[in-house]
């Protein structure tokens, strides 16, 4: 008669550093209350950052407004590298490379344009 081989019975599995994990249904309520606290706060802190990035975005069309005025607006919209689609798309692909973030650079161009220092046509190239 052949033994009867038995696969090993696991409590969890494993993780891509060989330790093992330990099912949530399996772990101590204590542990339980540390995991649910934890995922918690990493959403609530997500929440936090999303509704910063909204205020600064807000501050900075109101900086935009501020500071440039309709004197700017005009003055860009008189530049007639603003008004050529290649150009447009050169320019945006520049901000974006010397800022390192395109989200940085869309916020941006679209700050300029609600406070109407850049027309929709010409943002519309540079994002």
């Amino acid at each position: 008669n052949a033994p009867v081989v038995t696969p090993p019975q696991r409590a969890g599995s494993k993780d891509n550093d060989g330790n093992e994990s330990i099912n949530f249904r399996d772990m101590p309520a204590s542990d339980k209350a540390t995991v649910i606290v934890r995922n918690a706060s990493v959403v609530v802190a997500m929440l936090g950052f999303l509704y910063l990035f909204i205020c600064s975005l807000s501050l900075m069309g109101s900086a935009f407004q501020l500071l440039g005025g309709k004197e700017v607006g005009e003055s860009l919209a008189k530049i007639s590298v603003f008004n050529n689609p290649v150009a447009g798309v050169v320019l945006g692909m520049l901000a974006t490379v010397l800022l390192q973030s395109s989200s940085t650079t869309t916020s941006i161009i679209i700050s300029m344009t609600s406070v109407e220092i850049l027309q929709v046509k010409q943002a519309i190239f540079m994002v």
